[in-house]
């Protein structure tokens, strides 16, 4: 700026003040107008979560279904289903799992061990109380009567 206050023969300070009123282009907001209208561009949160499929998962459903009740080999479950090995054979495990859950406690960690066995305990001492009330309640007494 000194340079073009000594070009013009002006003190530096009249430069910078000149230069404040200046205001360039790209510092102007454009003002609204028909094609830019006030609120245009994308709004916020709009936009929509598709919904998941359900035909993937019903694919491998049906896989599972094809290997462990009909007795199907996994390459003719690949050629039927569409899916791959990999996602047959996930699916598969992932059933098996379902229909016959066993819990090897050996394998668990120690605080997991102690978790399962509380939960255990939990559930029977649950079920203890149930049959306990039931066999002591005033409706089986009325149920013996009837009989």
């Amino acid at each position: 700026m000194e340079a073009i206050a000594t070009q013009l023969g002006v003190h530096h300070s009249q430069i910078v003040r000149d230069l404040r009123e200046f205001v360039h282009d790209a510092q102007i907001k454009k003002s609204k107008s028909a094609t830019n209208p006030k609120g245009a561009g994308r709004p916020k949160g709009s936009k929509k979560q598709q919904p998941r499929r359900k035909s993937a998962e019903s694919k491998t459903d049906v896989a599972a279904s094809l290997f462990l009740d009909q007795d199907w080999t996994r390459e003719q479950v690949v050629a039927h289903t569409g899916l791959g090995e990999h996602e047959v054979q996930n699916a598969i495990e992932r059933e098996r799992g379902r229909r016959d859950p066993q819990v090897d406690p050996s394998q668990l960690s120690l605080t997991a061990q102690q978790k399962f066995n509380a939960a255990i305990r939990a559930a029977r001492r649950g079920a203890g109380l149930h049959t306990h009330r039931f066999r002591s309640s005033p409706s089986l007494a009325r149920l013996s009567r009837i009989r």
